[in-house]
């Protein structure tokens, strides 16, 4: 079944993302902003880049927030009713040298590790961070993202570092 949903949700991403998509790697993504940087620097421009990596990813996406943001894609109710089922009542037990925890309830936060349908939970839930102004561009692999920003001139960065 979370196949079959995976397959339903790849559409509705934009193409910024590359992570968890067929198709995709990050060594394409490397490729795009090399060129686009490169460009920039032969038209005797300048770049500047910021790269960030969101560690434990799966871990802070918040249910509440992904499930409000479902709908925004255009996916169909029923599918948004499934999702929501499915981040429902869950709980986690930890075990050690053969000593278990009690169970613990995990329903406010992180999506399931080893799901087919958790990356791209996960997507939908980074996928609307907003574009930026002054011309500063983002680009997603995963959980990590690249802020750049090109031109002849860049004072309203200089001026702020």
């Amino acid at each position: 079944m979370e196949s079959n949903i995976n397959c339903q949700l790849i559409r509705y991403l934009e193409d910024r993302q590359y992570g968890f998509r067929r198709g995709r790697s990050a060594g394409e993504l490397l490729v795009y902003l090399t060129h686009r940087w490169a460009e920039a620097v032969e038209s005797k421009g300048e770049v500047l880049a910021v790269s960030l990596d969101i560690a434990k990813a799966f871990d802070p996406v918040r249910h509440k927030a992904l499930l409000s943001k479902l709908p925004s894609y255009g996916l169909p109710e029923k599918l948004c009713n499934w999702i929501t089922s499915f981040l429902a009542d869950r709980s986690i037990k930890v075990v050690v040298d053969g000593a278990c925890s009690d169970y613990k309830s995990i329903n406010a936060a992180g999506v399931p590790q080893g799901s087919v349908i958790s990356p791209l939970l996960y997507i939908l839930f980074t996928n609307d961070i907003p574009i930026l102004s002054n011309g500063v561009q983002l680009s997603l692999f995963a959980d990590d993202t690249a802020l750049y920003c090109k031109g002849t001139s860049l004072p309203f960065i200089r001026n702020k570092i």
